[in-house]
């Protein structure tokens, strides 16, 4: 009976899956060694053995756990870490499951029918579950709920229901005219208007206001449920961002290392913004200087794209940070510029032993970007709130399509509130919400 095909089937790229198969390979390789057999009372019979720790080994060997610290940065990070946290508990539940499937076997109280079909049944989940890992994408939260959805899927085919043994599946979303389930947040600085079932706010100055909460008569989100949100309509930032869904840009920077350390530009959206796929890291070594391009591309699922630098393990000096498209500087942060437009750092400028010129930009070491280049200053922010606090949000540019948020509430009369930061105009023009059942 063949052991070791399971993630032969499915190749990840994790420690301890390079598995060879004993399955017979194609094109007159050499055939699998013969199958050691057992022997068993009637009516079971002389059938394959079965190394138990082996059927460990290989249904352990998904891990997860090492993407989970990077997963809770963000503002965004509750539901990749509910996500990730889902796939651990599956993949342990899918090898506990075939380890006491093999438990029985080698004891002779399973027949070789029944354990074959039981033993394809979690060999496909668990290798579906592997193919889901290694093509996920987490840079928004329309991906992150269509994995866990995913996952759902995978767990529903080996429980028999939904996560947490039974839960019942989701429920069919129920959509609202805006101007029905929302209410408005008095403020002097927004000016609100109703037409045809549509709420427009418009806010003219700088801060943050909450605009619009939903009606708790119309809307009843209750603790221990979690649901997905998904809002339809229309936002416009006052000034318009630097860069759009789908740019190609080239980020250009000048360093100089005193010590050993590491960088990273990146290229980021306020929806996402620790998504690491439009990014370029490099390590480098006390003493070295240079410089660096790097060609980005900005998801074209996304908004609010901004360029940042960060720095980890060791002060650097940095100068001639550019954002560029097209051969046209958008951007750039210089130690001689002073306050450029789009500019935001907590570098200071120094004038000892400058890269060029007359000052550079030492940069201490830490979590976040030390420099940005066209950060947007106004935004839109969905929020799902209860009694104790906010469980999810996302900040857009733009709510084409829709945007949806997804969070469990720990307190019942959960709320959902928009929320305007800066100058701009959004106009809702539906609410879709959908209880995806006790926790």
């Amino acid at each position: 009976m063949p052991l070791r095909r399971l993630f032969a089937l499915a190749p990840v790229v994790l420690a301890g899956l390079a598995c060879a198969t004993s399955a017979p390979v194609a094109g007159g390789a050499t055939p699998a060694a013969p199958v050691a057999m057992m022997s068993c009372p009637a009516p079971i019979g002389a059938v394959p053995r079965e190394d138990c720790r082996e059927i460990a080994d290989d249904f352990g060997a998904l891990t997860v756990s090492g993407s989970l610290q990077i997963a809770g940065q963000g503002n965004n990070g509750g539901p990749r870490v509910e996500a990730i946290k889902a796939v651990s508990a599956l993949a342990e539940s899918i090898k506990d499951q075939r380890v006491k499937l093999c438990d029985a076997y080698v004891k002779c109280k399973v027949a070789a029918a029944e354990h074959d079909v039981q033993d394809q049944l979690l060999a496909g989940a668990m290798r579906a579950l592997i193919d889901l890992w290694n093509k996920r994408r987490f840079s928004g939260t329309d991906e992150v709920i269509r994995f866990r959805e995913a996952v759902r899927a995978i767990d529903r085919r080996v429980n028999g229901g939904a996560e947490g043994g039974g839960a019942a599946p989701p429920r069919p979303p129920k959509s609202y005219k805006a101007e029905e389930a929302l209410v408005r947040i008095e403020d002097p600085g927004v000016a609100f208007r109703v037409a045809a079932g549509a709420v427009s706010v418009t806010a003219t100055a700088d801060g943050k206001r909450d605009a619009l909460r939903s009606s708790g008569e119309v809307l009843s989100l209750l603790g221990g449920h979690r649901y997905r949100l998904k809002v339809v309509g229309r936002y416009a930032p006052a000034t318009a961002p630097l860069l759009q869904p789908g740019d190609e840009v080239v980020a250009r920077i000048k360093y100089r290392a005193m010590q050993a350390a590491d960088l990273q530009i990146a290229l980021r959206s306020l929806e996402d913004p620790e998504a690491s796929e439009a990014s370029d890291g490099w390590h480098v070594a006390a003493g070295d200087k240079g410089a660096r391009e790097s060609k980005l591309v900005a998801d074209p699922q996304q908004t609010g794209f901004y360029l940042g630098v960060s720095v980890r393990g060791a002060p650097v000096e940095l100068d001639d940070f550019e954002l560029v498209r097209g051969g046209k500087v958008l951007a750039a942060a210089r130690a001689e510029g002073g306050d450029e437009p789009g500019v935001k750092t907590d570098c200071t400028a120094e004038s000892r032993k400058p890269i060029a010129g007359a000052r550079s930009l030492s940069c201490k070491p830490g979590d976040g970007d030390r420099i940005t280049l066209g950060k947007p200053d106004g935004y839109l922010t969905i929020g799902l709130r209860d009694a104790g606090g906010e469980r999810a949000s996302l900040r857009t540019l733009s709510l084409q399509g829709g945007r949806s948020i997804d969070a469990a509430l720990k307190e019942d009369g959960g709320e959902v509130v928009i929320t305007l930061v800066g100058a701009g105009s959004a106009t809702i023009e539906q609410l879709e919400v959908t209880d995806l059942g006790g926790l």
